[in-house]
């Protein structure tokens, strides 16, 4: 796999670690290695309905 962003920053050395919240996917975790998560959250989205304006899924 040709890698970008922080899983490339790890993998050429221009970083010895990150913190955020990258899923844990079975590619990623042959790639690099993961430590134990020490918090689990969901991600929540809040849209507001106005008439006219854009479907919220439209991003799907």
């Amino acid at each position: 796999n040709k890698w970008n962003g922080l899983v490339a920053e790890l993998l050429e050395n221009r970083a010895d670690l990150t913190l955020t919240s990258l899923k844990v996917t079975t590619e990623r975790h042959a790639a690099i290695d993961f430590s134990v998560p020490f918090m689990e959250t969901g991600i929540g989205l809040v849209v507001s309905l106005r008439p006219g304006a854009i479907s919220t899924t439209a991003f799907l």
